[in-house]
């Protein structure tokens, strides 16, 4: 399962799930991926922990796919994660520090 309510991402522990991120300038225009161009959402325990819970890149269409790997070890419970969007060398966040869930699951 997954579900999205404003910034906070629910889901299941070791289920594959597809997020779509477009981005919108300040005028309000889609922003369009150029070649180079990395959008990257990194899930961790705490905004204090180094090590990462996972990270996945977006493909070209910004289009970032999670597999059940990703989180078939980690404890159910609250994370973060934000997304950064490096272009022309530049870091920006795209979506801030927001919520994410691991929801239990009945099958191991």
């Amino acid at each position: 399962m997954l579900k999205i309510e404003g910034t906070t991402i629910y889901m299941t522990r070791g289920d594959d799930a597809e997020i779509q991120i477009d981005i919108t300038d300040l005028s309000g225009e889609k922003y369009v991926l150029k070649d180079g161009d990395v959008l990257k959402l990194t899930v961790k325990k705490t905004v204090k922990e180094y090590d990462t819970a996972f990270e996945v890149v977006a493909d070209a269409d910004g289009l970032f796919t999670i597999s059940a790997s990703d989180t078939k070890s980690l404890e159910f419970g609250k994370y973060v994660y934000d997304v950064q969007l490096t272009s022309d060398g530049k870091i920006q966040t795209v979506v801030p520090c927001s919520n994410f869930m691991i929801e239990a699951e009945v099958t191991s």
